[in-house]
């Protein structure tokens, strides 16, 4: 992305449109002057590095192919028969030695007989203008060698070891050939901007250094991954092995079957911690070079699933989005001042890998000025769950006092002294709720207390209208489906009163219902977790089946919208959104448990009633549970615990029997446990339950 011109004396022109409501006129003064001063930014669409092609020799034709995916461990597995013979391939990505790991066997006493070589795709994105300069790919004894030259001048690319048990290797151009081998294990490392003779000398010299085979690589790596997947377990229902694919088949025909929930919700923290590290997770994979403007790095959707896995997974595991924001705050507050002639920090929605500059002269880029305080508040989330005042001192509260900086230049007082936005990209509610719950987190954690709560308390309310929040309203000129949903932002934390829960239900239904086919895999996810905290149950459940018939591949990979136009979600092409899977597990641990304050509420939601359940360390904010239900004899044991010392309310679900036991607290008999906690102390409740059938 070039650099950003200074277009800040717009801001006149802006405030003029804003006075007079033209939202039309205003949307292009900033796109027009950016692009007026040649700012177009386009960064390129992503690639991967390179594909391995692995031509094996095939004699009586494929059968009885299968592929499976050991979550727990993080191992791929594709086996299929050709007559008598039987291939196994097997692969994980080593998070001990930070390698690809694969193993080719054949059974029947038949040998191996294949060749092996790296290339480009054949099939790159559609946006790809040309492929990239100066391809390499060559063999050096039992290695594979390849590299290109990325954009930046750099190159990328790969190494790969081969050996064989029982065979020989040999070198045929750019490819290795194996014949008469008995096992085949090849390992791989990857490399970008840098130089490709250095980087091959040194990945050589590592691999070759490596002499353990896969059994052995894998018991090292194993134990790395299972330690992160287990630290929190979803069970509903008894899981017999049935295959993702029967299970997404008996979606389509009845109800979303239980063990197909624990399977979403399991791939989803699978997808992400394995797919982030110490990078952040994206939503296509992860590449070299950079990436497309609707790519990885939508700081929107960037934010929203990083507040579902600081739940979700361990809490350092978020740490690489701080990194991401904290690197970046310099080129944000360019932003603030050469867009707006403001201080403070201004996040756009698109930003390239590389910078924090705009991605995008788009409106929706430029003109959304609710990031920054989204992104604070996902740093004062982290503070709070974690208990962490260094992170807190360092960290959040320089990021959280930039955000407000810039509100505070940015927002103007009506006649009242109450702030409010000259513009909304997406709607005013929205952005006033993520501006005051910042103001009011500020308050609770800075020593200016006084200060924030202060301005907390002079940003505009914004009232419902005729019982609907209409998302399209307020000052509002862009129709993305995610910005209809804007509104929800940080749902059950502003106060909300029952005439506002009640117009965002009838909001609610009226996005899912009146206008389903503007939503995609993403936002109907959300909606679903918005439903659940609304207490709309039967949205929750239709949002959650659109999604698993409409959204998802036989493999449970999630598509932004659905390619086969059944109507569940949006129509369009089936391109993968890992991003969808997050937003829909989002929604399901939403419904078996719903935080809001020091309010626990459990099973508010209840999918599957019918079905045994163990849950275990499912967190939610200062919060975690677990849960045991045994559909047989009706008995539920739920434990809570918080990691502040604080009061909770633990609302028990519809269909609690009488002779509700805890260890503390007090029962109310109306479905409540009141109970004050220490930090780690628990409140362990035990009862019958009756679900009610939804």
């Amino acid at each position: 992305t070039n650099v950003l011109p200074d277009v800040s004396l717009k801001m006149k022109e802006i405030k003029k449109a804003a006075d007079e409501g033209d939202m039309l006129a205003l949307q292009n003064v900033l796109p027009a002057a950016l692009g007026a001063k040649n700012f177009r930014p386009r960064p390129s669409e992503p690639m991967p590095a390179c594909v391995l092609e692995i031509d094996t020799v095939i004699e009586k034709g494929v059968r009885d192919y299968r592929r499976s995916l050991d979550m727990e461990h993080g191992e791929v597995s594709v086996s299929f028969a050709d007559g008598a013979a039987k291939h196994v391939r097997n692969l994980f990505v080593s998070w001990d030695k930070d390698i690809i790991v694969m193993e080719i066997k054949k059974g029947g006493n038949k040998n191996i007989e294949a060749e092996f070589r790296l290339c480009l795709p054949d099939i790159l994105p559609t946006a790809v203008a040309a492929r990239p300069d100066g391809v390499e790919s060559v063999c050096d004894k039992n290695f594979l060698c390849f590299a290109a030259r990325g954009d930046n001048g750099l190159d990328f690319g790969a190494v790969v070891k081969v050996s064989c048990v029982g065979g020989t290797v040999t070198s045929n151009g750019g490819r290795l050939k194996v014949r008469g081998a008995s096992s085949v294990l090849l390992v791989a490392s990857l490399f970008c901007d840098s130089q490709r003779d250095r980087e091959w000398k040194k990945a050589k010299t590592a691999l070759d250094e490596i002499k353990d085979g896969y059994d052995k690589l894998k018991k090292a790596h194993s134990p790395l991954i299972s330690a992160k997947i287990s630290s929190s377990e979803f069970f509903i229902g008894q899981d017999d092995d049935t295959t993702a694919e029967e299970l997404m088949r008996a979606a389509y025909h009845g109800e979303t079957p239980p063990p197909l929930i624990a399977k979403l919700r399991l791939y989803a923290r699978y997808l992400f911690l394995s797919g982030g590290g110490k990078d952040l997770f994206s939503a296509v994979g992860l590449w070299s070079g950079e990436y497309g403007e609707k790519g990885a790095y939508d700081n929107s959707a960037l934010i929203k699933v990083y507040d579902w896995a600081l739940d979700a997974c361990p809490p350092e595991t978020v740490l690489p989005v701080f990194d991401y924001f904290d690197e970046r705050t310099g080129a944000f507050r360019d932003n603030a001042m050469r867009l707006f002639g403001k201080h403070g920090l201004f996040v756009p929605k698109y930003c390239a890998p590389s910078t924090g500059r705009p991605g995008s002269a788009s409106p929706e880029c430029v003109y959304d000025i609710s990031l920054a305080a989204k992104a604070a508040r996902l740093y004062y989330r982290f503070y709070k769950a974690t208990g962490d005042e260094k992170f807190l001192k360092n960290r959040a509260l320089p990021f959280m006092k930039g955000a407000a900086v810039f509100y505070e230049e940015f927002m103007t007082a009506d006649g009242d002294g109450k702030l409010h936005t000259l513009f909304s990209c997406a709607d005013a509610v929205g952005d006033l709720r993520a501006i005051k719950l910042l103001f009011e987190n500020l308050a609770a954690c800075d020593a200016e207390k006084d200060k924030w709560q202060s301005a907390a308390d002079r940003v505009a309310a914004v009232s419902p209208s005729e019982g609907v929040m209409r998302p399209y309203a307020v000052g509002r000129f862009n129709n993305d489906n995610a910005y209809g949903l804007s509104m929800f932002f940080a749902l059950g934390e502003c106060g909300e009163s029952a005439a506002d829960i009640k117009a965002y239900s009838a909001t609610l239904k009226e996005l899912l219902y009146g206008e389903r086919e503007t939503q995609d895999c993403f936002s109907m996810g959300e909606m679903a977790r918005y439903a659940v905290i609304l207490g709309e149950k039967d949205a929750a459940a239709e949002c959650v089946r659109s999604v698993v018939r409409g959204a998802l591949d036989e493999n449970l990979s999630a598509v932004g919208k659905d390619w086969r136009g059944m109507g569940y979600i949006a129509d369009g092409a089936a391109a993968v959104d890992l991003y969808g899977n997050a937003a829909l597990a989002g929604a399901l641990e939403e419904t078996v448990m719903s935080v809001r304050g020091n309010r626990v509420s459990l099973l508010p939601c209840d999918l599957c009633p019918d079905a045994d359940k163990e849950i275990k360390n499912l967190r939610r904010g200062e919060f975690s549970l677990w849960l045991s239900y045994s559909a047989k004899n009706q008995t539920l044991k739920a434990t809570v615990r918080r990691v502040t010392e604080g009061a909770a309310e633990i609302v028990l679900p519809a269909g609690i029997k009488k002779n509700v036991r805890t260890n503390r607290g007090v029962y109310d008999q109306n479905g409540r446990v009141n109970v004050t906690l220490r930090k780690g102390e628990y409140c362990e409740i035990n009862c019958k339950y009756a679900p009610p059938s939804r």
